[in-house]
């Protein structure tokens, strides 16, 4: 209880010191605001199905106003069925009591003493006094029977008026169903299109250059890499000796001597054994 009441008092000083501070019009012009943006927040944050319900549900409590002014108009209608026949009844009155007097004036107009009426005698003191009374009658009929039918004429047009505007109602109440049906219609529509967005959302459009770079970068450098070492060996192969391998496959030799021989005129041209090694060979060629 203490701390609420800390809460208050803060905030009644700091609403008197921003009255003090800024002046009440300016200050009441800081609340008004900040309450219309509170406000645009709070609907602004309540989902829009949620909006399209609440207007389903405030359009089913017009039929709940249109069916109470429909049971207003029903017992208006019963009241004036009964002034009608009230009304009529006065008029049937006045009609009569009209009548009355006529007669009695038409009794009166010649003075007697006695008159007969109806087989019966009547002084004339009663018949005055009965004739005076039937018109008094007469005025009253006809008074209430103006007031009556002054008032049932006004009930009739306001009761005519009140269903005028009951069927204007219900045509735009017809009307809110049509823009409800549009509302719903344009919600579920945005819906499918927000799902679809959320779709091509999650389709690349484009691919990572760095990406694919990196790649290529990796592949020129193993390939430059490769190629250098490629050099390297056909460079050290070419400097090494070669290494001697009998060939089995080689051309027969052109016997030399036995060109020679056949050039000096020998037949059997002298052979000489493969085992002779001796250095002096090339001398006793030469004799």
């Amino acid at each position: 209880m203490f701390g609420c009441k800390k809460i208050f008092y803060a905030a009644s000083g700091a609403a008197l010191l921003g009255v003090c501070l800024v002046g009440w019009s300016t200050f009441s012009s800081y609340a008004r605001t900040g309450a219309r943006m509170a406000t645009e927040a709070a609907h602004d944050a309540v989902p829009v199905s949620f909006e399209i319900e609440r207007m389903r549900t405030l359009i089913t409590d017009l039929d709940e106003v249109m069916l109470e002014q429909r049971s207003k108009l029903i017992k208006q209608a019963v009241d004036i069925q009964y002034l009608e026949q009230d009304v009529n009844r006065i008029q049937e009155r006045c009609s009569h009591l009209t009548n009355e007097v006529t007669s009695a004036r038409n009794v009166l107009g010649v003075k007697r003493d006695v008159y007969l009426i109806g087989n019966k005698e009547y002084s004339y003191d009663k018949v005055a006094s009965e004739a005076t009374a039937k018109a008094s009658s007469l005025q009253r009929a006809r008074g209430i029977y103006e007031a009556k039918a002054e008032t049932l004429s006004a009930l009739k047009n306001a009761v005519a008026q009140a269903e005028a505007q009951i069927a204007r109602a219900e045509q735009q109440r017809e009307a809110y169903n049509l823009r409800l049906s549009q509302l719903e219609a344009q919600a579920e529509n945005i819906a499918i299109r927000q799902e679809l967005a959320t779709s091509l959302d999650a389709i690349p459009t484009q691919f990572d250059a760095g990406a694919f770079q990196e790649v290529e970068n990796n592949f020129t450098r193993l390939e430059r890499e490769l190629a250098v070492q490629q050099r390297m060996l056909d460079e050290r192969t070419t400097a090494a000796p070669a290494v001697e391998q009998i060939s089995f496959s080689e051309t027969e030799q052109k016997d030399v001597l036995g060109i020679l021989n056949q050039a000096l005129g020998d037949e059997e041209p002298k052979t000489q054994t493969a085992s002779s090694n001796s250095p002096f060979d090339h001398i006793a060629l030469a004799e």
